[in-house]
């Protein structure tokens, strides 16, 4: 999803800009940028109603293209397919009678379990693992889902519904911050 400025509907912006003093490309990449993160944040917020791990993990699935310059008023937010998500972000446990229970994703809310699964101590972080094959064969860890399984969970229609509401605020932001600055009600060093 791209997120971008139109040179000719900007025109009034510009000329508001340009009476505060202001370099009016910068401005404008500024907005976009800060538009691009909270875009990307909103996104992994969608994705985790469906995937049962923390935000912090899903932000690293929805990336920002390349930001915005002043030449170039344009960046965009991509969700990047990923790999699986190890079962230790779905909450996994050790049950008493053996066996790793996890949070589920998708429509299975609940608990899901494994039963010959188990969690080592300390050197593996808390990763789930299985044995492959016989009974002292090597072994495999335990994955979620990807996040770019879970894409058309309606991920990109709040991600262009924020773009759409949050880019015109930003601008309102820049313009305010100009006028504040131009007025010297502002402290300290701040751009």
């Amino acid at each position: 999803m791209q997120i971008s400025i139109d040179q000719k509907s900007s025109g009034e912006i510009r000329k508001i800009l340009q009476q505060l003093g202001a370099n009016v490309s910068k401005e404008l990449a500024v907005a976009v940028n800060k538009t691009v993160k909270q875009t990307a944040t909103q996104a992994a917020r969608k994705l985790k109603q469906v995937i049962p791990v923390p935000v912090k993990i899903l932000k690293k699935a929805v990336l920002p293209t390349s930001k915005a310059t002043p030449k170039k008023l344009r960046s965009g937010v991509f969700l990047f397919g990923g790999y699986p998500i190890p079962l230790r972000y779905f909450g996994a446990r050790a049950k008493k009678k053996g066996g790793v229970s996890y949070r589920q994703s998708g429509p299975d809310k609940g608990r899901g379990s494994l039963p010959n699964a188990f969690i080592p101590p300390r050197q593996y972080r808390g990763n789930v693992y299985k044995r492959k094959g016989k009974e002292r064969g090597p072994l495999v860890q335990q994955k979620g889902p990807a996040p770019g399984e879970y894409a058309s969970a309606g991920v990109t229609a709040t991600a262009m519904a924020t773009a759409k509401e949050k880019l015109p605020q930003q601008i309102q932001e820049r313009i305010r911050f100009l006028t504040l600055k131009a007025k010297g009600q502002l402290k300290g060093n701040q751009k």
